[in-house]
């Protein structure tokens, strides 16, 4: 079955699917409590991140967040997470020793790794005490700008740009806009890469029938996602589902592993229309139309590690 003809789920099909899913979610999350409390190390669990993201590392002790993000990755979800998106994005690199920009990169989770491989990475965000926790780290392949993304002004291009888990923040402009915006940084034929989740996937209904919506955040579809980035200027060229196993994405569940078989199993990475995530890659193929700039300052901090080029 072509996942891209998949219609939508009907309101039958989806209660039905729902009631069946409230024992099951109960229990994972029963069974996953007791040891993401323990690995939490204290930080607060509501709004890890968004358009409120500076507020809330301002408002918790620096030492929480440390390397990597240790609430939010540093368990069996997150091990899972990092593991698929950096294999898609591995997968998609158009070669070696490439320019990259990390859109929201924060503290280097993804940036680290790919600057390892040989990569020139440059992590853009609008969270300055991630990106002083991964200048800290003195890698020499990596420079950090606090910006976001519309503000944010280069003579350079870029090979490839990724934004893993951050375009729902950016609630500030149309899809079309980010990705136009993101289409003039990148050089010819350069890859866009982002991870987002999907609003027709099982756990969006899930959320709705419990009375609950993603807002404030910004979130799309496969189809929605796709348009956008033909609108921008590129083609799509892959598109792969992940994260179907119903736990918290911050669970360190004996669960994940499971889960991560059975959706090997089941190729359920093919079921794009449905899946709760999207890894989606773009190639450029054109030049978008104009994108009004903000009249607002990007900066390169004074422990950026990498000399432009």
């Amino acid at each position: 079955m072509n996942p891209f003809a998949s219609g939508p789920q009907t309101h039958s099909q989806t209660d039905l699917t729902t009631k069946a899913l409230v024992p099951l979610v109960t229990f994972l999350r029963t069974d996953e409590r007791p040891r993401r409390q323990k690995e939490s190390d204290g930080r607060r669990a509501e709004h890890p991140g968004g358009a409120d993201m500076e507020r809330n590392y301002r408002a918790d002790n620096p030492a929480n967040y440390s390397k990597r993000n240790r609430w939010s990755y540093n368990n069996e979800m997150g091990r899972y997470r990092t593991e698929k998106q950096l294999t898609f994005i591995r997968n998609h690199l158009p070669g070696e020793g490439l320019r990259i920009l990390d859109i929201g990169g924060g503290d280097g989770r993804l940036s680290v790794p790919l600057a390892t491989s040989g990569h020139k990475v440059t992590v853009l965000d609008v969270a300055a005490t991630a990106l002083k926790n991964l200048a800290a780290e003195g890698h020499p392949s990596i420079e950090c700008v606090h910006s976001d993304i519309l503000s944010f002004a280069t003579q350079r291009h870029f090979d490839a740009a990724i934004a893993v888990d951050s375009i729902k923040y950016m609630t500030h402009a149309s899809l079309e806009r980010l990705f136009s915006k993101i289409n003039g940084l990148l050089a010819e034929r350069g890859v866009f890469m982002f991870a987002e989740m999907n609003t027709n996937s099982w756990r969006n209904h899930f959320r709705v029938w419990l009375g609950r919506d993603f807002r404030p955040y910004r979130i799309g579809s496969h189809l929605g996602y796709a348009s956008a980035l033909r609108e921008a200027g590129f083609e799509v060229a892959a598109m792969s589902g992940f994260s179907w196993m119903p736990v918290a994405f911050n669970s360190n569940s004996r669960f994940v592993r499971l889960f991560q078989r059975l959706e090997e199993v089941l190729n359920l990475h093919s079921w794009i229309s449905q899946s709760p995530w999207l890894l989606v890659a773009a190639r450029k193929n054109g030049h978008p139309a104009p994108c009004p700039e903000r009249n607002s300052r990007s900066a390169v901090l004074p422990v950026a590690l990498s000399a432009e080029a």
